[in-house]
């Protein structure tokens, strides 16, 4: 899920065997972003934090200092969606101010989805 987006955006890799994260995974990439017709080189850091079921145990130094947040949601994780809520009051408590992103994943498997409109 997380850890693929992440994985295939940093390294440009897919790995189909699926690993659980285990509290936070610290990943990084450079971007290259043209704005005012000048040319930037930005580092992006990501942070893939544990899902639902550890959401306890992140700290909010993670989040201390982001700059934006991508939540992502697992279409056939009724539980991915509902720990949403609970996610960004996090980041609102931590970081109030910054944009945020909110990414369905596994789309593909939208016939077996939980999430209902």
């Amino acid at each position: 899920g997380k850890s693929s987006i992440i994985r295939r955006y940093c390294l440009n890799q897919y790995i189909p065997v699926y690993k659980k994260t285990i509290g936070v995974q610290y990943n990084e990439a450079d971007i290259h972003v043209q704005m005012d017709g000048s040319n930037y080189q930005i580092k992006l850091l990501l942070y893939d934090a544990a899902g639902q079921e550890d959401f306890n145990n992140v700290s909010e130094q993670y989040f201390r200092d982001a700059q934006a947040a991508i939540l992502v949601f697992s279409t056939i994780d009724r539980g991915s969606f509902d720990s949403l809520r609970r996610w960004k009051r996090l980041l609102d408590k931590s970081c109030p101010n910054i944009p945020k992103v909110l990414v369905q994943n596994k789309v593909d498997l939208i016939q077996n989805s939980c999430i209902k409109p």
